[in-house]
């Protein structure tokens, strides 16, 4: 792992297969011309409902607000757009969305998962997932202008009907970058 060079004093770690992204913002945005820069932040928990280390995977999921104007009441991975006046590369915008969405403190961010683009009011955007460790997941705290729920799920529960995505079809693409977080957890559930 490397330190971030843009977050060296909150000691960010990346992994090599993250190293990629680590370029300024507007080098990333000439490769994605006329698309709006978006992050997607899996935010693995190894932790077990009982507080024990070791136990079953979960990711953080976050709910949409009803009044939000795309895809409310969705659950989705924390995240949202670059800002050239807050981020200097998109991994600034990965930790900067975690903190804003959820109040949690990213420790490393330690693999690039399967991205997607889509189209909404806005116009064109492609978002970037990234699988990332925090300091302490102990207390999620939303941003209630933006999410009104959040759930820390293992990848049975997206199987369940009553799960997060079990009445949300629009939302399947979101629903295979969960199950991709978790792969490559079960592939290197180290990070």
């Amino acid at each position: 792992m490397t330190e971030l060079s843009a977050l060296v004093p909150l000691q960010i770690q990346i992994h090599d297969s993250v190293k990629s992204f680590d370029i300024p913002l507007d080098a990333l945005q000439t490769q994605h011309p006329n698309k709006r820069l978006v992050v997607g932040v899996a935010v693995a928990n190894p932790v077990r409902l009982d507080g024990q280390s070791g136990g079953r995977h979960r990711v953080l999921l976050v709910r949409r607000v009803p009044s939000e104007d795309e895809f409310p009441n969705a659950w989705e991975l924390p995240g949202g757009g670059a800002e050239v006046d807050a981020d200097k590369t998109i991994l600034d915008t990965v930790v900067r969305e975690t903190l804003e969405e959820t109040g949690l403190k990213v420790a490393a961010i330690t693999k690039p998962i399967r991205g997607f683009e889509y189209s909404t009011s806005k116009g064109s955007a492609i978002q970037f997932n990234f699988l990332v460790e925090v300091q302490e997941a102990i207390e999620v705290k939303l941003n209630p202008e933006e999410h009104d729920e959040y759930a820390w799920v293992c990848l049975e529960d997206l199987e369940k009907p009553s799960g997060p995505f079990g009445q949300e079809s629009r939302m399947g693409v979101m629903r295979d970058v969960v199950i991709d977080a978790f792969k490559v957890l079960a592939e290197d559930p180290s990070g």
